[in-house]
């Protein structure tokens, strides 16, 4: 399968973000503590238990969102498309599971994913990413920094077409910048 990528959000891009310290210079890892302890929040208000639930986080950057499901109880597989992360995340937090791979390509079974901004990321894929995730968990949840549809054509990494895939796929629960899709 031929992955396409949008604006900066190559995974070239993201692995130099990575390896050059980026992430961690800009803020990324605080904010990653800050938006899942969020997307945390949201869940215990609606009674979603992370206890003993396998719980796939899509898009874990240096896995500090990882090790919070982890501490919920939950059993956690960190996921990322970039390798440097995963190392990165492996060596800081042996307990937890790691695999490399793109959000588009997610096999298996998961109780829970957890996609902690990363469709504002994902141009046009958006909807296709929703329904495919949908399809492999129980519950899918979702947090995004707006639901706005970002520009396909900006350089920059948001490129999402977040609104729009909210509009054709629309969430069963939703808490601010937190979108939740459950049967």
């Amino acid at each position: 399968m031929t992955l396409t990528y949008f604006g900066t959000n190559t995974p070239d891009w993201w692995e130099e973000y990575f390896d050059s310290g980026g992430w961690v210079a800009r803020g990324g890892s605080k904010q990653t503590i800050e938006h899942m302890n969020h997307v945390l929040r949201v869940l215990a208000i609606h009674d979603i238990d992370l206890v003993d639930k396998e719980v796939l986080d899509m898009g874990c950057a240096l896995g500090e969102g990882s090790q919070l499901l982890h501490e919920a109880g939950a059993s956690v597989i960190g996921a990322d498309f970039s390798l440097i992360a995963i190392q990165q995340c492996s060596l800081r937090y042996q307990h937890i599971g790691f695999i490399h791979t793109d959000i588009r390509e997610i096999k298996g079974w998961y109780d829970i994913i957890v996609a902690n901004h990363i469709l504002e990321h994902m141009g046009t894929d958006t909807e296709s990413i929703i329904s495919r995730l949908r399809e492999v968990c129980d519950i899918l949840v979702v947090s995004v920094p707006s639901e706005c549809d970002h520009n396909l054509n900006h350089d920059g990494p948001h490129t999402g077409q977040v609104k729009t895939a909210y509009e054709i796929c629309p969430p069963t629960i939703r808490e601010g910048k937190v979108a939740i899709w459950m049967e």
